[in-house]
């Protein structure tokens, strides 16, 4: 089974106090593609999100003074658009509800099935994707002046253009910018961007 990442320059995030975990999933999700950072806690997790970004996050459920159910709610309050997947060595009907209320998107069982896990990080890449992509396009349209006539085709016609540049490396990290970062102006997908719509149409060329 193919468990490459979608996209190149996908960014995924281990959070887990167990460094043998950390490891073993570091090591898997690598070969499949993923750019991956790791911390031993939600805490620590939170300070590295301030500043940098992540297409999926995969928390463990127990750690420390935050649990992964309160971490993945903190991240869902500031970054919606990152996917988060849950994992747990006691699974409940309790924990599986509150995960899914708090915004995680996914809820694993320890030990980990590998085939689970490939397809879990897929699946919850390529809804990171999606939600960049209604984002940036949205963002893109309240920075730029003269777009609000027609503005669902505007929109449809700027997703269009996005999910053909984020085929290539380059665009991804720019995307997750374009959605986060406080000034995009100088945001190459934003210039870009500005290249193909005119004020006027809402055509490529």
């Amino acid at each position: 089974m193919n468990h490459k990442a979608p996209y190149v320059n996908m960014k995924l995030l281990i959070v887990d106090d167990d460094a043998s975990i950390r490891t073993m999933l570091l090591k898997i999700a690598s070969s499949w593609g993923y750019e991956i950072d790791e911390c031993s806690s939600a805490e620590a997790a939170l300070i590295r999100l301030e500043k940098a970004r992540y297409n999926v996050v995969l928390t463990d459920i127990k750690m420390g003074k935050m649990d992964g159910i309160a971490f993945a709610e903190k991240l869902r309050q500031t970054m919606p658009s990152t996917a988060v997947i849950i994992m747990t060595g006691s699974p409940s009907a309790k924990t599986a509800k509150q995960s899914h209320e708090m915004g995680a998107i996914y809820y694993l069982q320890k030990p980990l099935d590998i085939d689970t896990l490939g397809e879990t990080l897929r699946i919850a890449a390529v809804w990171n994707i999606g939600k960049l992509i209604d984002r940036g396009a949205q963002r893109f349209l309240a920075v730029r002046k003269g777009h609000e006539r027609d503005k669902e085709n505007r929109i449809q016609a700027i997703k269009s253009t996005m999910k053909r540049l984020i085929a290539s490396s380059e665009w991804l990290t720019a995307l997750r910018e374009l959605v986060y970062d406080q000034d995009i102006t100088s945001n190459i997908l934003f210039i870009e961007l500005n290249k193909k719509f005119s004020t006027d149409s809402i055509h490529t060329f």
